[in-house]
């Protein structure tokens, strides 16, 4: 059935739908937040997502550096990024108050003080400077901003406070252009999970931003970051990095971290990787394989 959605998307020459923005654009039910934040734990059902980001990641980490996260959400993934890298800096910020107050509580019991959160809207980024911050990242966020405008509007604005020679890293959903298509992911995907997350992740699905949305902006980021690229999942463009991130040497402490992150995870999870990670490496964005980290 994969195969002949892949097949049928790759020869389909128009979108059938066109996108319909998120219900809620900023998540603020605490009961939903708190769903949220345990679907992106390292058992949860986002996991497979936030190990791909933190193989890539982690190689372009260095001390000293200032990473800034947009849209961090309950920051499980920033989180892990500090607790890894406890010598860089990194900063989320994210409009939603509740999700702040779990951020925070995630920090605070983590004992981080490399990690800080600022509530402001991605797309005016006020609090910080221009050329302030190495690396700007983001994941499965994007699709939350109402309009194309506003999405110039957040591209503008990471070009404004990356330093020149930084880094970008930008995950997120991508429109797809058959409705059947889109169907068929939440009908595999959503198993296991609650109504709220099923509902979340269709509306997602919905809400993305065609390929051709980010191709078009791409020229802002590398105003700044010239070596910034569009990556899509091969074949069903269903997710899409706009990155400068390549795959590199991981120290030893990143790969006995990261390792011990992918024996955690569930097998399910794991088994999406995989699917995630040969999907992005068929597209040139090579992800290392968390099972040989520990091998010399």
């Amino acid at each position: 059935m994969l195969v002949a959605h892949v097949l049928a998307e790759s020869f389909a020459r128009h979108y059938q739908g066109k996108r319909i923005p998120e219900p809620d654009l900023v998540m603020e039910n605490p009961e939903n937040v708190r769903e949220y934040r345990d679907a992106g734990l390292v058992d949860g059902h986002g996991s497979s997502v936030y190990l791909l980001n933190l193989l890539l990641l982690c190689g372009a980490i260095r001390p000293g550096m200032k990473v800034l996260d947009l849209a961090c959400g309950p920051a499980n993934l920033l989180v892990a990024l500090a607790e890894i890298n406890p010598q860089a800096e990194f900063i989320g910020v994210d409009l939603s108050p509740e999700m702040l107050r779990w951020a925070e509580e995630l920090r605070a019991e983590r004992g981080l003080n490399n990690l800080s959160f600022i509530r402001g809207d991605i797309t005016n980024l006020t609090s910080l400077g221009d050329q302030s911050v190495d690396l700007v990242m983001s994941t499965l966020a994007l699709h939350h901003l109402p309009d194309l405008d506003l999405l110039q509007r957040c591209f503008e604005e990471m070009a404004r406070v990356t330093r020149p020679g930084g880094a970008i890293h930008l995950m997120d959903f991508a429109a797809l252009k058959r409705t059947s298509t889109i169907r068929y992911f939440v009908r595999e995907r959503v198993q296991g999970l609650g109504q709220f997350l099923a509902d979340d992740y269709e509306n997602s699905l919905r809400a993305a931003f065609r390929g051709e949305d980010f191709q078009n902006l791409l020229p802002v980021l590398q105003s700044t970051v010239a070596s910034a690229r569009l990556r899509k999942t091969f074949g069903i463009p269903f997710m899409v990095a706009v990155t400068s991130l390549k795959s590199s040497s991981l120290s030893p402490g990143h790969r006995q971290a990261l390792h011990a992150y992918w024996e955690r995870m569930q097998p399910a999870q794991r088994k999406d990787f995989d699917a995630l990670r040969l999907f992005f490496r068929l597209s040139e964005l090579h992800v290392p394989d968390p099972r040989h980290l520990l091998e010399r």
